[in-house]
């Protein structure tokens, strides 16, 4: 499973559910800090085995997610819906198109 953005509030209560609930999660962060801090919380310390990071520093790259999306699932989108054109909304592309790819080399 991925979730992006797990350095927000809200991205760290989806992540912290998650992992409660057994799941191997990759975890985008935007700097190696904020998987530190994610890390290092109470909340997670559990689950640290389930749980791996990505770094993606700019999701309206369109090759941001690429490499992230080996052997994921399932996505959890965790962004702002800010007015167009806001940066998230391409990045939320971005997402989508490489989980098409990854189903496209899989079924290869």
């Amino acid at each position: 499973m991925l979730i992006t953005n797990a350095s927000t509030h809200l991205g760290f209560r989806i992540l912290v559910f998650a992992l409660g609930a057994g799941n191997r999660v990759l975890a985008t962060v935007g700097q190696p800090e904020e998987a530190r801090r994610i890390s290092s919380k109470p909340s997670v310390l559990p689950y640290r085995k389930q749980l791996t990071f990505a770094f993606v520093k700019d999701i309206t790259v369109p090759e941001a997610f690429g490499g992230s999306m080996k052997g994921v699932t399932h996505i959890i989108h965790n962004s702002s819906p800010n007015a167009p054109p806001a940066p998230y909304q391409v990045g939320t592309c971005y997402v989508a198109m490489s989980c098409s790819l990854t189903s496209e080399e899989k079924s290869s």
